[in-house]
């Protein structure tokens, strides 16, 4: 029996070498055939072939990254839409309920912040829409001599014009209307004051810094802002007394 076992362990033992042999040969033959297929342009796949398996890896790639930040972004929008509920409900209250907090908010506000100065523009009795072209809107009638415009916006929100002269110099005078907001740029400002524009029922705000005068001011239901580069005072407020409605 122990003669038959010895056997029997030698016979298996023989087949696992003579199958291992037999595999390492033919994985050598196979590797050598492999190698000369690389070798050999017929069976390399063409340009195009390239060009389309790299555009469906591609694709591929953007799915996965894209369901990736679907799923993130989700998390973020629904706790930032909890957020803005509360904040809409505890505006809603305030609004509704304190008369003082409704005017503040009806009014046209000047905010000094660290840095910079928030302009608001409360509710329009109209619903901001201006026609296209500069008509029917308000326009500055003066401009110094040497500016001409380089650049002119003109949508239902805002109307802007950016004028240069041959120095570099520039003037910008924008009108916005219909609740649309902007930013003055007041941290250490040289100087900032309250001033009277045309005689317009709110005070408007003059700002000095670094050379650069700003002008803002509230007038039937618009934001007037005008930003002068090394201009005078005098100069600067003569363009904002001379902005008038055009037909």
């Amino acid at each position: 029996m122990n003669q038959n076992k010895k056997f029997e362990k030698y016979e298996d033992s023989l087949w696992r070498v003579i199958m291992y042999d037999f595999a390492e040969n033919e994985g050598k033959e196979l590797s050598e055939e492999i190698a000369a297929l690389k070798d050999d342009p017929q069976y390399q796949p063409s340009d195009g072939e390239k060009i389309k398996y790299y555009k469906m890896l591609d694709g591929e790639l953007r799915k996965q990254k894209w369901l990736s930040i679907g799923k993130i972004s989700k998390k973020i929008l629904t706790r930032a839409a909890v957020v803005v509920l509360v904040f809409i409900l505890g505006f809603s209250i305030l609004y509704t309920t304190v008369d003082a907090f409704r005017i503040q908010v009806l009014n046209f506000l000047l905010a000094f912040e660290p840095e910079y100065t928030a302009v608001k523009l409360g509710e329009s009795e109209n619903d901001g829409n201006i026609i296209a072209g500069f008509k029917d809107t308000y326009l500055p009638t003066y401009i110094p001599e040497g500016y001409r415009a380089d650049k002119i916006t003109n949508n239902d929100n805002a109307k802007t014009i950016d004028y240069i002269n041959e120095t570099g110099n520039f003037i910008k005078y924008m009108a916005l209307c219909s609740a649309f907001g902007g930013g003055i740029d007041s941290e250490e400002a040289d100087i900032i004051k309250y001033i009277k524009i045309n005689g317009a029922k709110e005070d408007g705000l003059f700002v000095l810094k670094k050379g650069v005068i700003t002008i803002s001011w509230t007038f039937d239901n618009h934001i007037f802002i005008i930003i002068a580069d090394k201009l005078t005072e005098e100069e600067t407020i003569k363009i904002a007394e001379s902005v008038i409605y055009i037909e």
